[in-house]
């Protein structure tokens, strides 16, 4: 099975990045994730985070997951407009 090599820590630098830029606590963050502060924590200090989680990180801070775990570099590549029919 194919592993993309630094995907976890890709993943949590943009994570903690994206929470600094916009000035978001791990309380902030829980909210969002619908996760416990504690369990947020032990996220962003490198514990595999749940799909629905990794997803609502996303959709908040408006990227991509491909961006997320490093696939793109490009934070709004591939958008899909919500309005479609």
């Amino acid at each position: 099975m194919y592993k993309y090599k630094h995907a976890d820590t890709v993943y949590l630098n943009r994570i903690k990045l994206l929470m600094q830029e916009n000035n978001t606590s791990i309380e902030e963050l829980a909210k969002i994730t619908e996760l416990s502060v504690v369990e947020c924590d032990k996220v962003l200090r490198g514990k595999k985070c749940p799909l629905e989680a990794f997803v609502s990180i996303a959709l908040h801070y408006k990227v991509t997951c491909d961006y997320l775990i490093g696939f793109v570099e490009d934070r709004k590549a591939y958008r899909i407009d919500k309005k479609r029919n």
